[in-house]
């Protein structure tokens, strides 16, 4: 791809993210605190478990995620980690705003 083209599509995939709707817009709605249970990563869906509870949640390029005290990464949520999730309820499914790994 040439420069120009590198360009275009540049620009058209900063449009088409800052155009789009942000999970990130609404403002949390309550923290579900638990374990990992399960990750997946190409989904983008990490699973708590608290206690006999499973919850899905979904994780999007907006959320901030914590480990520790320091900026973490997804790859950081791994199962059995202990975790607090800031989510907001969005089109019915429960999205992570804030992920804080212990």
């Amino acid at each position: 791809m040439n420069r120009q083209g590198f360009a275009a599509a540049a620009a058209l995939l900063a449009a088409a993210i800052f155009w789009a709707p942000q999970a990130s817009a609404s403002p949390p709605t309550h923290t579900i605190s638990g374990r990992v249970d399960s990750v997946d990563y190409s989904q983008g869906t990490i699973v708590v478990r608290r206690g006999g509870e499973r919850i899905t949640i979904a994780v999007v390029p907006s959320t901030q995620i914590y480990l520790h005290d320091s900026s973490g990464t997804f790859a950081d949520v791994r199962p059995g980690a202990q975790i607090d999730v800031f989510v907001s309820e969005i089109d019915g499914h429960l999205v992570a705003q804030i992920i804080h790994l212990k």
